[in-house]
């Protein structure tokens, strides 16, 4: 039986549940077999992948520029490169749901390009840049967590495994000790179209690596610094996603980053890179986030402007500005009155003005930027999933009605709404947010009834009671409040191992006193059929 025939019936049982506990597990009769186990998010793609990569392009190779042409959303990707123009080559493709199909091409006469069939737009291929400043020598001092509160907020909570945090950036050290078991899986290199996204020398000053320390380095370890999340087998999960090369990327690898993540379970994308340039593909990849529940958090830019640079100057991200030691706005910092929040971002990277976290292979070191606010705000983000608050629109307020205002008061273009307060966020949250935790059910697969429910703990551990008779095993979030299993939604069930969550049967298990079952969850996302 397909898992969409019982959508309905999960809300049900959820609702009679919850008339006899608030948490924990419901028994429903006597004689029951212990079941009992963990989820864990699935590691992989949670659709049949949209990335079709040309390494050798279809047409006759050339040596011109690039540009990103969007296809009309009926256009056949195999029968277009049967009839490409010989002096255009594809580059690779990329397929956003409900948003469009896009080419990045070759091309030494852009005007040839005109003659793609089922052509709606053309763009030249710009660049995206890291957004951090210059380097310098370590020192063993992380002022940035007194000023945002997190050592109050680990009090609360240090993250869950279930949390999954994609680091679009410049890749990472896998390899560094302070980051040891925090990565989902392997992750991505939109640069070399491979799954090795090491950040593979100093040009990009280990960027990525930087970024993901912020976020998650390991904590309570007698080693290096810890990092907002605490990292490690019972820490948020870093997916780490490699779009920038030499400090710089095109719209296009940071597009399929972002599309990647989402539809590898990240609820929260860390985008500490910045353009100038509005370009719809980067635009399709953010909204295409957005509807899928996830949180997008990125940097204002260090241009000292009062213009955003993008994708922060979208409205469906978390816009992040920079402060320095004495809680003023960077001097780098961009403003405007789109922006959400501040968080520290140091003055300049000279110790111990800059943000320390991890660099190359167990070292560390400072750097100064709105890159290294975002994570921050990222982290928070994460942490508010872990505790069971959910929904794009409600970790916004969370984060910006909890923020400790600065400069004018109210909400400024400077600071927005204020300063990173993490402990305060998830206080917020707690007096004024739904708490959406996983419900484990057991269903009978013949009558699709729901025999048992419990809520797994922050970790994924379940444990229940359920007849002696076969049934299903499922678990949802319902991360969109909607009380339907529906886009943005986590969903799993025993026997999911991959692909369209939702177009999967779930496995039938018989016991008779006591079994232990592991199983997967994915989100459940937008497709072009919907």
């Amino acid at each position: 039986m397909a898992i969409i025939k019982i959508k309905g019936l999960l809300l049900l049982a959820l609702i009679s549940a919850m008339s006899f506990c608030l948490v924990g597990c419901c028994l429903r009769i006597n004689n029951n077999v212990k079941v009992y186990g963990r989820i864990k998010p699935y590691a992989g793609s949670a659709t049949t992948s949209p990335f079709l990569l040309f390494s050798s392009g279809f047409g006759k190779k050339t040596f011109g520029k690039k540009y990103i042409v969007k296809l009309h959303k009926d256009a056949s990707l195999s029968e277009l490169a049967k009839t490409l123009p010989s002096g255009i080559s594809i580059v690779s493709s990329l397929v956003i749901p409900q948003k469009g199909k896009y080419l990045l091409v070759e091309s030494e006469n852009p005007q040839e390009l005109y003659n793609i069939p089922n052509i709606k737009s053309i763009e030249e291929s710009g660049r995206f840049k890291l957004l951090k400043l210059s380097n310098d020598p370590l020192i063993n001092e992380q002022w940035y967590l007194g000023k945002t509160g997190a050592p109050s907020a680990w009090d609360m909570i240090t993250g869950s495994p279930l949390v999954t945090v994609a680091v679009v950036d410049s890749g990472v050290r896998a390899d560094h000790i302070d980051l040891n078991d925090v990565f989902l899986n392997d992750g991505y290199d939109f640069i070399d179209n491979d799954s090795d996204p090491t950040d593979p020398d100093d040009s990009t000053h280990y960027h990525g690596t930087h970024v993901s320390g912020i976020i998650s380095a390991l904590a309570d370890n007698s080693v290096g610094i810890a990092g907002i999340c605490w990292g490690g087998n019972d820490g948020i999960k870093i997916l780490p996603v490699r779009v920038l090369n030499n400090r710089y990327g095109d719209e296009f690898s940071i597009s399929s980053g972002i599309v990647y993540a989402v539809e590898h379970g990240a609820k929260v994308i860390n985008l500490s890179l910045g353009s100038s340039d509005d370009y719809e593909i980067v635009r399709d990849a953010i909204e295409y986030a957005y509807e899928n529940d996830v949180i997008v958090v990125a940097s204002s830019g260090n241009d000292a402007t009062n213009t955003l640079l993008y994708p922060a100057a979208y409205p469906q991200t978390i816009a992040v500005g920079a402060t320095n030691k004495s809680d003023e706005k960077a001097w780098y910092s961009n403003y405007s009155d789109t922006l959400d929040l501040v968080a520290p971002g140091g003055s300049n990277s000279f110790m111990p003005n800059g943000i320390l976290s991890t660099y190359a292979t167990d070292s560390y070191a400072y750097l100064a930027g709105t890159s290294m606010s975002a994570p921050q705000v990222s982290a928070a983000a994460a942490l508010l999933i872990s505790a069971g608050y959910t929904g794009v629109e409600e970790i916004r307020s969370a984060l910006t009605a909890s923020a400790s205002d600065l400069g004018m008061p109210g909400y400024d273009p400077y600071y927005g709404y204020g300063l990173l307060q993490i402990d305060g966020a998830l206080e917020y949250a707690e007096q004024n947010l739904l708490s959406e935790p996983f419900i484990i059910e057991a269903v009978d697969p013949y009558s699709n009834k729901p025999l048992a429910s419990c809520v797994a703990d922050r970790n994924g551990n379940y444990n229940l009671e359920v007849p002696q008779t076969p049934f299903y095993l499922q678990a949802w979030q319902d991360f969109d409040h909607d009380g339907e299993i529906s886009p943005g939604d986590f969903f799993g069930y025993y026997g999911y191992n991959g692909g369209d969550v939702l177009a999967g049967n779930p496995a039938t298990i018989t016991a008779e006193k006591e079994i232990k079952i592991d199983f997967l969850f994915a989100p459940i996302l937008t497709r072009d059929h919907e």
